[in-house]
């Protein structure tokens, strides 16, 4: 086993180190500051975009550049200065007006660019689903008036229920995009060369550390790659059965500190030589 000093713990977000409606677990906010404390390395990958990331990252002891929009931005700890990113350069409108003509009415088709969300569904009802979603704070626009390059594009469902169909029907996207499901409700497309464990191997990079030492926790199939790219991986027992399947250890729940399970497990192995 590494000391400390020489881990990168790369953890997601919602439904891994919190859930928005039930807050923070203290065990993860207390063992996230003893880990660093200790010398290991601790950041989030997740779906999020940087202004909404500051408001789980402020509880936590964030020592190493952060993952943000399912790996299409890398950013500083702190400021979130964006450090690198990639975005949709080809087909956004085009993209965008064949996702209006399959979900308008079922479903709201929400184009990223940044901190930016820009609701384009024609409907009243897909409008209204648009800003049930707490990252939706601009006014409607026709598409030809979106951005034409962004980080991804968003399809948001009406209830969880219709995620896995949404994304089914996305199939068709593959080819072009990156398809992953990164919420109950929300269903994305990415740039091609962008994914969560493309973004673990930037920061360990980054910060010189060794893809053998490196660790992740998440819970959803946009975790796969993050999962996938670390030496050892490990989910909340809430996680999607299909991220439970795929991990080397399956944790307590969420809400009950799988983070901080996970944190004192690698601590008590560490200390053990």
């Amino acid at each position: 086993m590494p000391k400390l000093s020489e881990l990168l713990l790369c953890s997601d977000i919602d439904g891994t180190a919190l859930r928005r409606s039930e807050g923070v677990p203290p065990r993860n906010i207390e063992a996230v500051r003893r880990f660093t404390s200790l010398g290991g390395r601790f950041t989030f990958a997740t779906g999020r975009v940087p202004y909404m990331v500051r408001e789980a990252a402020e509880h936590f002891a964030i020592n190493a550049p952060i993952i943000a929009a399912n790996g299409a931005m890398l950013c500083e700890p702190g400021s979130l200065r964006v450090l690198e990113e990639h975005k949709i350069t080809q087909g956004v409108h085009e993209a965008a007006r064949e996702l209006v003509a399959l979900f308008d009415g079922r479903a709201a088709v929400i184009i990223d660019d940044g901190d930016f969300y820009c609701p384009v569904s024609a409907s009243e009802k897909s409008r209204q689903i648009a800003y049930t979603h707490p990252m939706v704070h601009t006014d409607p626009c026709k598409i030809e008036e979106a951005p034409n390059s962004c980080h991804k594009i968003l399809i948001l469902a009406e209830n969880p229920e219709q995620t896995a169909g949404l994304r089914e029907e996305m199939e068709i996207f593959s080819g072009r995009f990156g398809v992953v499901v990164s919420g109950e409700r929300l269903v994305e497309l990415i740039p091609q060369e962008v994914d969560k464990g493309r973004g673990l191997l930037a920061v360990a990079r980054r910060l010189g550390i060794r893809m053998e030492n490196t660790v992740a926790i998440g819970d959803n199939e946009n975790d796969f790659e993050l999962l996938q790219a670390a030496a050892f991986s490990a989910a909340p027992a809430d996680a999607a059965p299909a991220v439970r399947a795929r991990v080397n250890r399956v944790l307590c729940c969420c809400m009950d500190g799988a983070l901080g399970m996970l944190i004192d497990e690698l601590i008590e192995r560490c200390e053990a030589g």
